[in-house]
């Protein structure tokens, strides 16, 4: 059974797709009705819901997770997407699951054909393609991330077209790479664990993004 993530990070409605050998199991999007420090936490907890505790509770299994990367041509918020991209970034790392980030133009040629595509497009062809009607856009975006991530982790080189296989030979070192970056020793990072709260991990990701 091969088990895949795909995740939307957004700071009005983070989405979340499962997916279970490449058909959706569940879906959530997440809309936070605070601001700042307070929504970046109620995100975190969200998220982790989907992926498992980082903080030693229960670790659903999951084959491999796919992220959406920055949109560096979109600097409006970039400093509080920031902040979330390194809360999530930091929350994939901690629970341990195999993850990739996959950039925005990669996202829309998968779905479309075309990289620079917007998001009602890549809604659109995520019916048409798949059959699979997305309530928004941000659940279509964090299903093609699933169904991507479901194309690298089963290892098929058929089942696809030409575009979308140009977009997955590109991360297929990246993934099977994965194993050897993760490496870690399962011992160390419950031990990392036990002595890193909560509050701490949200203080780490938002000094990174400041470089303090």
């Amino acid at each position: 059974m091969i088990v895949t993530l795909g995740i939307d990070p957004s700071l009005t409605a983070t989405a979340v797709c499962r997916m279970v050998d490449g058909e959706v199991d569940t879906f959530e999007e997440f809309k936070p009705k605070v601001k700042g420090e307070e929504r970046l936490d109620w995100l975190f907890t969200k998220v982790s819901g989907m992926t498992g505790d980082p903080f030693g509770g229960e670790r659903p299994p999951i084959t491999l997770i796919a992220i959406e990367g920055y949109a560096y041509s979109r600097p409006n918020q970039a400093h509080q997407m920031g902040e979330l991209g390194g809360v999530l970034r930091l929350l994939l790392h901690w629970v341990g699951h195999s993850w990739i980030e996959v950039a925005p133009s990669a996202l829309k040629k998968f779905a479309t054909g075309q990289g620079n595509a917007d998001k009602d497009q890549v809604m659109l062809q995520v019916y048409k393609r798949w059959g699979f009607e997305a309530p928004t856009n941000n659940v279509a975006d964090a299903f093609v991330l699933a169904k991507i991530a479901y194309h690298l982790a089963s290892n098929d080189r058929y089942n696809y077209t030409t575009r979308q296989g140009e977009v997955l030979e590109k991360l297929r070192p990246i993934y099977e790479g994965i194993g050897e970056l993760l490496d870690r020793p399962e011992q160390l990072v419950r031990e990392a664990m036990d002595v890193i709260t909560h509050e701490e991990v949200l203080r780490i990701a938002k000094n990174e993004v400041e470089g303090e």
